[in-house]
C-alpha cells in the first residue's frame, strides 16, 4: 500500500491515501504566474518600504490582521506611484516571516504578461496555499487531476474547487489556528480585463465569508481608486466586511520621503565611484526640500529621482542638476520610468482628442508666464460645451484616470485635482508626453476658436465665467501658439465676431452688472489681438487681421447710424468724441443705457445749434449694439485713440478741440455776454451737458486758436450778476461749481496755448500780441469776478481763487509787457 506512495496522510487512526498528488501540483504549477509571488526572483528589485518609513501604515495593517473581530477585507488604495506596492510587499514579507501568509499575487502589466492575466490568479494563490498550508496539498492536487478543464472555468468555480473545498476537506486535520492568515492581492487595477477586476472583488468577498466557517482568513487588495473598483467595494461596504485604507496625506508621507532622500543620498556619497569627490553637504537642505515638495507625497517620484541620480556611469551632482531643471540631457531623461507609467495610464482612455482638450483647459493656470495664466471656475463645463457633450460625459471620460487625478466639486463648480505635480509637468513637456502633449498649436487653435464662438452656441449661458471664457481665455491659447501655428490657424479668422458682439450687447443691455466685465474684456481682447499681430515678425497674420477687420466693421456699422458721424456733415464733427465727456461716470462705471439714451439727443442738439443747422436732427434709435459701442468708447477712450484700429472714428486731440469749440460756441449763442442762469436758458439739462462736455474735452484738445478765442470769451462773460444769493438748491449749487470748473479749464487751456504755441518775445506778430493781450484781459476779469462770486456763494472749493491767482502770477513773469500789466 505504501510502496511508491509519495503523499500519505494519517489522521486519528484513519489512513487516507491520495493518489498522484505530486503530478496534480505539477499540473497546477504550469498554470501559475511565478513572477507574481511576493518573493519571486523576477521581482528581486520589487519596491518595498524603506527602513523606518511608512511605519504608521504598517502598524495599522498588522493590528487589523491580528484583530479576529475586525473586518475581513481591506482595500488599500491611492494614486499611481503612491507606494501601494511597496507597502503590500513589506506586509507580505512580514506575514511570511511570521507564518501568517497563505498566498499573494502581485499584478503588473510590465514585464511578464502572466502577471496581468486574471486566469493566473486563482491557480497561483492555490499553489501557494498548498505550500503554506500543507494539509490542503493533496486535495488541491486531486481537484486538478480530476478535472483538467478546471483552469478554463469561471473564477467562482476555481475559487470553490481550488481554495474553499480543499480547506473544508482538510479541516478535520487542521488544528485551531492561533495565527491570523492573510491573502494579499496587489495592483488589481493592473489586470488587463477590467470586468474581471470587479468579478475578483465580488467572488473573493463571498469566499472570505465562507472561509470564516473553515479557517478564517483576511484579504488585502491594493489598487488605484478606479471608479469601477470603488463601486465594487461599495457593495462590500454594504455587507460590513470592508476596511478602507487610503494612502493620502494623513499619513504624513513628506516626512518619510525626506528620510528616504537623506538616506539614499548618503548612500550615494558612500558607495558611488565618485563619492569621495562629493561634499558631505550635498545635496543642500533646500535641494532636499524642493525634491520633497515636487514628490507631492508620491514615492514613485522620489525613487525615480534616486535611481537616476545614483547611476554609476554618471556624476551624481550633475544628474541632480538635470532633475532640478538646471541642465538638460536629452539622451538620458531623468523621468523615463515615470513617463512610461503616465503614458500607460493615458493609453487606457478611448477618446484621446477629447481628453487632451479637457486637460488643456484644466491646465490654463499652469501654462505660460505668471501674468498670462488663467484660473476659471468651471473648466470641465467649458470643455463639455466646446465639445457639445451631455452632462456627465467628461466625468465618464476621466474615470480611467482616477489614479492620477480626481474631480472635485465645490461652490465654483467641478475642477480637476492632479494627485501629483509631476503629471502636469509631463503633459506640458513635448519631449516627454509625445502624442499626449497638451500645449500643441492644434489644440490651442481649436480652443481659441471654440471659445470665441461659444456665445453663438450657448447664448443662454450658465457659466459663471462665461464672458471671461469667451474673450479672455482665447488670448491665453493664442499666446501659447507658435508663429507658424498662428499663421496657419485660418479657422480663427472665420469666427463671426459681429454676432458675438451683438450677444454681448444684448447681455450688457439686459443686466448692467455683468455688462461691465463685458466692456472691459471686449476692448482688452481687441487691443491684445492688435498688439499680438504687431509683435509678429510678419505683421498682418491673416487670422488675426480678419478678427480686427470684423471688429472694425462692427464699430463702423454702429457709428454710421449717428447723424454726426464724421462723414455726413460739412463741418466734419464726430459725435463719438462726446462719449469720453463724463470722467466721473467713466471712473465709477455707472453709465446705464438710460443715461446714454438721454445724452445722445442732447449732444445732437448742441451740435446742431452750434453749427446753426436749420433743423435739429432726431436722435437715432439706440440699438443694443449702438449702446454697447458707445459704452466701449466711453469707458476705454484710450483704445479708440488708435487711428489704425478705429479708422476715421479715432478720437484725436484735433477732434476734441473741434468738439470743444462747438460746446463753447453753443454756450455763447445762449447769451452773448452773460452765462445764462436757470431763468434765461431754454433747457437746463442741455446747458449742463454743454458745460460738462466742454470741461472734459478741453484737457484732451490740441492747441487751436479758435478754441483759445472762445475760452477768452467765456472767461470775460459777466454772468455773476444773474446769480441769486439766496439760492440754496443743491442742483443750482452744483451748476455754479460746474461753471467754476469750466472757467478753470478754459484758463488752463489758454495758459497751455500761451506756453507751448506762441513764439518767443522777439518773434511775436501783431496778431500774437493781440491774442496774448486778450488772454491777459480775460484772466484779470475772470480772477476778479470769480473771487467775488466764490466769496458770495461760499461754494465748497474755496481755494480756487488762490490757485488761479498763483498761476496768474507765474504767468505774469513771462517777458511780455502786455501780460505783466
Amino acid at each position: 500500500m505504501f510502496s511508491n506512495s509519495r503523499n500519505v496522510l494519517i489522521t486519528g487512526g484513519t489512513l487516507t491515501h491520495v493518489e498522484g498528488s505530486s503530478s496534480g501540483i505539477e499540473a497546477l504549477y504550469s498554470k501559475v504566474a511565478p513572477g507574481a509571488f511576493h518573493n519571486s526572483g523576477e521581482r528581486v528589485d520589487a519596491p518595498k518600504c524603506h527602513p523606518n518609513t511608512r511605519l504608521a501604515i504598517q502598524r495599522e495593517i498588522l493590528q487589523w490582521l491580528e484583530d479576529p473581530s475586525g473586518s475581513l477585507l481591506m482595500w488599500m488604495y491611492g494614486p499611481a506611484g503612491g507606494g501601494k506596492t511597496a507597502v503590500a510587499q513589506t506586509i507580505a514579507q512580514i506575514c511570511f516571516e511570521r507564518g501568517w501568509l497563505s498566498a499573494a499575487f502581485f499584478f503588473s502589466r510590465r514585464g511578464d504578461s502572466t502577471r496581468s492575466d486574471e486566469g493566473k490568479l486563482v491557480p497561483t494563490l492555490a499553489y501557494q496555499l498548498a505550500k503554506h498550508i500543507p494539509e490542503t496539498r493533496p486535495y488541491i492536487s486531486s481537484a486538478v487531476l480530476e478535472d483538467p478543464s478546471l483552469f478554463d472555468l469561471s473564477i467562482q468555480t476555481q475559487i470553490r474547487e481550488l481554495i474553499l473545498t480543499p480547506l473544508r476537506q482538510a479541516a478535520s486535520s487542521l488544528s485551531v489556528p492561533l495565527l491570523p492568515r492573510a491573502i494579499i492581492i496587489d495592483g488589481l487595477d493592473e489586470c488587463l480585463n477590467q470586468e474581471a477586476q470587479v468579478l475578483i472583488v465580488e467572488e473573493f468577498t463571498h469566499a472570505l465569508q465562507e472561509m470564516q466557517q473553515i479557517m478564517p482568513h483576511k484579504l488585502i487588495i491594493a489598487s488605484r481608486p478606479e471608479q469601477r473598483l470603488a463601486v465594487a467595494f461599495e457593495e462590500c461596504d454594504a455587507e460590513q466586511i470592508l476596511k478602507r485604507l487610503s494612502l493620502d496625506s494623513t499619513w504624513q508621507p513628506d516626512d518619510d520621503i525626506k528620510l528616504f532622500f537623506l538616506h539614499k543620498f548618503a548612500e550615494i556619497r558612500r558607495r558611488h565611484p565618485l563619492g569621495k569627490m562629493i561634499k558631505d553637504a550635498w545635496p543642500s537642505e533646500a535641494d532636499i526640500n524642493t525634491l520633497v515638495r515636487k514628490s507631492s507625497g508620491q514615492f514613485i517620484f522620489a525613487s525615480t529621482v534616486v535611481s537616476y541620480v545614483s547611476s554609476r556611469r554618471h556624476h551624481p551632482v550633475e544628474r541632480l542638476k538635470i532633475v532640478r531643471g538646471l541642465t538638460e540631457d536629452p539622451k538620458n531623461p531623468p523621468f523615463a520610468e515615470l513617463d512610461s507609467l503616465y503614458r500607460h495610464i493615458l493609453l487606457s482612455v478611448e477618446d484621446r482628442d477629447l481628453l487632451l482638450v479637457v486637460l488643456r483647459v484644466s491646465l490654463m493656470s499652469l501654462v505660460g508666464t505668471m501674468s498670462a495664466r488663467l484660473q476659471i471656475s468651471e473648466p470641465l463645463k467649458v470643455a463639455r460645451y466646446l465639445s457639445d457633450l451631455p452632462d456627465g460625459a467628461i466625468e465618464l471620460l476621466l474615470n480611467d484616470l482616477s489614479s492620477v487625478l480626481a474631480i472635485k466639486t465645490g461652490k465654483n463648480g467641478s475642477q480637476i485635482d492632479f494627485h501629483h505635480a509631476s503629471f502636469p509637468d509631463f503633459l506640458l513637456d513635448q519631449h516627454r508626453a509625445k502624442e499626449f502633449y497638451v500645449n500643441d498649436d492644434k489644440i490651442n487653435g481649436y480652443l481659441a476658436k471654440g471659445l470665441l464662438s461659444l456665445p453663438l452656441r450657448y447664448p443662454e449661458q450658465d457659466l459663471k465665467d462665461f464672458w471671461s471664457c469667451t474673450l479672455t481665455c482665447p488670448l491665453h491659447f493664442l499666446r501659447n501658439m507658435s508663429e507658424v501655428g498662428l499663421s496657419s490657424c485660418h479657422a480663427l479668422g472665420d469666427v463671426d465676431l459681429e454676432a458675438v458682439l451683438h450677444i454681448a450687447a444684448v447681455q450688457s443691455r439686459r443686466d448692467e452688472i455683468p455688462g461691465r466685465s463685458v466692456h472691459d474684456r471686449i476692448v482688452k481682447f481687441i487691443r491684445d489681438i492688435q498688439l499680438m499681430d504687431a509683435s509678429l515678425p510678419n505683421s498682418g497674420t491673416p487670422p488675426l487681421s480678419k478678427l480686427l477687420a470684423r471688429y472694425q466693421t462692427w464699430v463702423h456699422a454702429q457709428l454710421r447710424q449717428f447723424f454726426f458721424n464724421g462723414f455726413d456733415n460739412d463741418a466734419g464733427i464726430d459725435i463719438t468724441i462726446f462719449s469720453r465727456a463724463d470722467k466721473a461716470a467713466r471712473a465709477s462705471l455707472e453709465v446705464t443705457s438710460s443715461i446714454i439714451l438721454a445724452r445722445v439727443p442732447m449732444v445732437l442738439h448742441i451740435l446742431a445749434t452750434a453749427l446753426n443747422l436749420p433743423g435739429v436732427p432726431a436722435a437715432p434709435v439706440m440699438t443694443d449694439d449702438m449702446v454697447l459701442c458707445w459704452k466701449l468708447m466711453h469707458f476705454f477712450r484710450d483704445y479708440f485713440d488708435l487711428a489704425d484700429l478705429c479708422g476715421v472714428y479715432a478720437m484725436t486731440a484735433a477732434r476734441s478741440a473741434k468738439a470743444a469749440c462747438l460746446c463753447m460756441r453753443y454756450l455763447m449763442t445762449l447769451n452773448a455776454r452773460d452765462v445764462p442762469s436757470s431763468n434765461t436758458r431754454g433747457n437746463p439739462e442741455m446747458f449742463r451737458e454743454a458745460i460738462r462736455s466742454a470741461i472734459h474735452l478741453l484737457p484732451l484738445s490740441a492747441s487751436h486758436s479758435e478754441l483759445v478765442s472762445h475760452c477768452c470769451t467765456v472767461l470775460n462773460l459777466q454772468g455773476d450778476s444773474d446769480l441769486n444769493d439766496d439760492s440754496n438748491a443743491l442742483k443750482e449749487l452744483e451748476e455754479q461749481e460746474q461753471r467754476v470748473n469750466l472757467f478753470r479749464r478754459a484758463f488752463s487751456f489758454c495758459e497751455r496755448f500761451f506756453r507751448t504755441q506762441l513764439p518767443s518775445d522777439e518773434e511775436w506778430t501783431e496778431q500774437d500780441k493781440k491774442l496774448a493781450v486778450s488772454i491777459g484781459e480775460a484772466i484779470v476779469s475772470y480772477l476778479y469776478r470769480i473771487y467775488r462770486w466764490e466769496k458770495r456763494q461760499r461754494i465748497r472749493n474755496a481755494t480756487t481763487p488762490l490757485y488761479l491767482a498763483d498761476d496768474a502770477m507765474q504767468w505774469s513773469a513771462e517777458p511780455v509787457s502786455q501780460i505783466r500789466s
